[in-house]
């Protein structure tokens, strides 16, 4: 979430609302939703007792579990079509536990994402049973302590396949010790010219690899990092061809400038990197060495997310990604289409409120209802349901699209975190694939094997555009940023010998017979050379700039970023 501007817009909101909103939640009336869907306001939460609400989820019985930013749980069970919840329907659960950011329920018990600002109960992850069957949740157990500064922490729970759990991390979590990454550990800030920090000091401290979505078993002893790069990614959904999706921040600070990257949904493959940098040191999309949004949406505060399956609503919005927009007062249906073996897609509005600071959504199994809450920040909170009442049809139409790419690149993304005899051969065929996510699948994948595997292959592969991520993929295994050298992973030298090959074998490459992506990727390579190999003599800089000077300026602005 924001501090100015959705502070900002939040106190306009009320002001202009003051004598309708009081202390009640926002009322329908100063709600806009599509044509023939209706909005219900089912409860305002009495900000003294029961504070402020910011994430929920549902039970197996059908009870809506919710939690506020700085206290307890709650539970309760929907109303009726047309009813309203009163006080005393709202039940506390009498679990020791505050400040859930993220709540699932799985496996006959409830999973919390703890984020607590005010450092009173330890951040990290926790699950809650019931001890004695007496329908109580009152057992706590830790299964496993994070660090996290202020908002940018602990987000939500999402179910995974295969038994196992997704984790939502924003930039200020402490990186955790994992038993297996998909991504390589070979992260870096790999600035060649000096980046600029934020010039109001935020976050100038925090380095690679941002924010994390990491997986987890459901007894919480194994943990996986399956995606990094991220700002303040909050919350995310899983479509019906079983591909997870996220909604990533911006940078409010950055607005009007070149490296400004609007809130965005991304596409969370195996292995992937998003390339998120402080202050100016964002990665632009098209740098080979970091993933582009599925869709960039624009100015907002990313806050929970949903995946309209078992909605009674039309076809269309049963397939949407509902995304929530805090600052703005949004609620976003995001309509994905496939492309190779990702996916693009538009946004639209689908319901706006002034003020409406939207928490978490969900879409109840039982009912098919969408339900939303507000609150946040310590702000009035507020229940409300959302049912269509139209002639179209809302019988159920799961949308999964055919996928021979999404296919290949799973395939891939096999060898993602282990070690296999087939992953070099199988993966070095698709360096030069033309779709974006493939090459990157086949790139990790060989990121993966032992270097003295490959090594020799990337400096002598025949083919350039593989050659150049092959080397790409060679300087950031073997080499360290100097700035995100630790005591653990020190700056070691470079072989010189080997330095002086990838430095020879760049050169060789003809600039005529690279494709467009394959001369970002020969730029940016000797870009990661400088960076991770160590200095350079004047010869290999003289053969550098001979290679590169005759294509520059270079006719498109990515070339000449």
């Amino acid at each position: 979430m924001r501090c100015f501007v959705a502070t900002l817009l939040l106190c306009l909101g009320y002001v202009l609302g003051a004598q309708s909103v009081s202390d009640s939640a926002t009322p329908v009336r100063n709600i806009s939703a599509p044509k023939n869907f209706r909005v219900e306001l089912l409860y305002s939460v009495p900000k003294t007792q029961q504070g402020s609400w910011v994430a929920m989820c549902h039970d197996d019985k059908g009870r809506i579990i919710v939690s506020d930013q700085f206290g307890g749980l709650y539970r309760f069970t929907p109303p009726a079509p047309g009813k309203e919840l009163k006080s005393k329907d709202i039940e506390p659960i009498p679990a020791k536990i505050r400040a859930a950011n993220g709540l699932l329920w799985a496996n006959g018990g409830l999973y919390a994402a703890v984020n607590d600002y005010e450092r009173k109960f330890p951040s990290g992850l926790y699950r809650v049973t019931d001890s004695n069957g007496d329908d109580k949740l009152d057992k706590v157990v830790l299964l496993r302590e994070m660090f996290a500064r202020g908002d940018h922490g602990v987000h939500a729970i999402l179910p995974g396949p295969n038994d196992t759990l997704y984790l939502i991390t924003g930039n200020n979590t402490t990186p955790l010790k994992t038993q297996a990454s998909r991504v390589p550990l070979h992260w870096g800030e790999d600035h060649l010219l000096p980046r600029m920090p934020d010039g109001r000091g935020h976050n100038r401290d925090r380095l690679a690899p941002g924010g994390i979505i990491y997986k987890i078993s459901l007894d919480g002893k194994h943990w996986e990092i399956v995606s990094s790069g991220y700002r303040n990614i909050y919350d995310g959904g899983v479509n019906a061809d079983g591909e997870l999706f996220t909604y990533d921040a911006d940078m409010e600070y950055d607005f009007n400038t070149s490296w400004y990257r609007p809130t965005r949904i991304n596409h969370v493959t195996s292995g992937s990197m998003y390339g998120w940098r402080n202050g100016t040191g964002k990665r632009p999309e098209f740098y080979p060495d970091t993933l582009p949004a599925t869709v960039n949406i624009g100015p907002g505060s990313p806050t929970g997310t949903v995946f309209g399956y078992g909605a009674k609503f039309p076809a269309k919005y049963q397939n949407a990604f509902f995304i929530l927009d805090w600052s703005w007062g949004k609620i976003h249906a995001v309509h994905l289409e496939p492309v190779g073996s990702s996916y693009t897609g538009t946004k639209e509005t689908f319901i706006t409120g002034s003020p409406l600071p939207v928490t978490d959504i969900i879409i109840h199994p039982k009912d098919g209802a969408m339900y939303f809450t507000t609150g946040g920040r310590k702000v009035q909170s507020g229940v409300y349901r959302v049912t269509y009442n139209g002639k179209e049809s809302t019988a159920d139409v799961v949308k999964r699209t055919p996928g021979h790419d999404r296919n290949l690149r799973r395939k891939l993304e096999r060898f993602h975190g282990k070690q296999h005899k087939d992953a070099i051969n199988e993966s070095w065929a698709h360096l030069n694939h033309t779709g974006r996510f493939i090459r990157w699948a086949a790139m990790t994948a060989v990121m993966h094997q032992p270097v003295k595997q490959w090594q020799r292959r990337a400096l002598t592969e025949k083919n350039p555009n593989k050659r150049v991520l092959a080397l790409l993929a060679l300087c950031k295994v073997i080499g360290v940023d100097p700035k995100n050298a630790t005591a653990e992973e020190p700056a070691s030298k470079v072989d010189p010998v080997l330095s002086a090959s990838i430095f020879k074998s760049l050169g060789q490459v003809d600039w005529s017979k690279l494709t467009h992506a394959g001369k970002l990727t020969l730029v940016r390579t000797y870009q990661i050379a400088l960076i991770r190999l160590g200095g350079t003599d004047a010869e290999i800089n003289n053969r550098i700039i001979k290679h590169l000077d005759p294509h520059f300026p270079a006719p498109d602005f990515e070339l000449n970023w």
